[in-house]
């Protein structure tokens, strides 16, 4: 239900996305944007009645090349081949 109500406003902010077992990985093209998902998510989940939201965060920013979940997949199954 509250996965839910994230990949909802991940849809409404534009913001793409991939859900995993694990977790839900977000790509942004703007770093500045992060603050953004994160308060819209805290503020939704708060009016559910949630009392606590445990968000973590891992950054992977490349200045090299352009990086894409897709591409950290293909990446990896390429090598496993």
């Amino acid at each position: 239900k509250y996965v839910a109500t994230v990949i909802d406003i991940l849809k409404d902010l534009g913001v793409k996305y991939m859900i995993t077992p694990f977790n839900t990985a977000i790509e942004l093209e703007d770093l500045s944007k992060l603050n953004i998902v994160i308060e819209k998510i805290i503020d939704s989940l708060s009016n559910l009645g949630i009392k606590r939201v445990a968000i973590d965060i891992q950054l992977d920013i490349r200045l090299d090349k352009e990086l894409t979940l897709e591409y950290k997949i293909r990446s990896v199954e390429e090598k496993v081949k």
